[in-house]
């Protein structure tokens, strides 16, 4: 009889155990659930403004109160929004990302949600980008069959581009490489949010001309070298007698 009280008591502590266990899981589903658990923009421009939404559910049985408190000035949340949710509401938080608060590159930010159940509750909402910087030029022309040949004798003379976000971009001159190619030096006449740049672009065609390796609709890519060093990758489009319409390299 002694085996058997044992394997008794045995089995009803384990039910005991089971029961709490479940009772947990339980009562941790309820209360205030936070939707979705991170929000990815992906690849952002410099400057642009994107929105996202955040829902947050009461399934509890008791209202339930919260904050929010985005962790950089380049989230926000619209103002007018609830912050105490009776059993079964729900309200939906409107958030901004402006990029053009970043330094640009990979960015990982938080939206905290702090609650009053059960003594004080946090979740975070994570919120990741990737900020992309561009050159924008626009509203300008190149003829580059106009531009001076480097060894030659015709003046020196240079293309402007000025571009919207601080930079204005000299072509200098034009390096004959070989018969179907060329290299072109642009140089930061004012700096930019970088500092002074040094543009550096090359690349062979089956152009008419020696010093127009560029075929309208050509694609190229710039490399970019920052004093500090940062190193960022561009491709633009090149219309020759048109203008320059930016598309980053991914």
């Amino acid at each position: 009889m002694r085996p058997l009280n044992l394997v008794v008591l045995s089995t009803a502590l384990l039910a005991a155990a089971l029961f709490a266990g479940l009772a947990g899981c339980g009562s941790e589903a309820d209360g205030l659930v936070v939707e979705p658990a991170s929000i990815d923009f992906g690849s952002v421009r410099h400057g642009e403004v994107r929105h996202a939404t955040i829902r947050l559910t009461n399934r509890g049985s008791t209202d339930v109160s919260f904050q929010a408190r985005p962790s950089c000035e380049c989230l926000g949340l619209g103002g007018g929004y609830r912050t105490l949710l009776g059993p079964g509401e729900h309200v939906d938080l409107q958030l901004r990302f402006d990029s053009g608060h970043t330094d640009g590159g990979l960015m990982e930010k938080s939206v905290e949600i702090l609650t009053t159940e059960g003594g004080g509750r946090k979740v975070s909402v994570k919120v990741t980008a990737d900020i992309v910087r561009v050159v924008d030029v626009v509203g300008t022309q190149i003829r580059l069959e106009q531009l001076p040949v480097e060894g030659s004798s015709e003046p020196a003379r240079s293309a402007e581009f000025r571009p919207t976000q601080g930079y204005t971009l000299a072509v200098e001159r034009i390096v004959p490489l070989e018969a179907d190619a060329a290299f072109l030096t642009f140089t930061a006449k004012e700096p930019g949010p970088d500092g002074a740049i040094l543009v550096e672009v090359a690349r062979k065609a089956d152009a008419q001309r020696r010093i127009g390796p560029f075929k309208a609709g050509a694609q190229v890519h710039f490399l970019l070298t920052a004093p500090d060093g940062r190193i960022a990758k561009f491709q633009e489009t090149i219309q020759v007698l048109g203008t320059w319409i930016h598309a980053p390299s991914r």
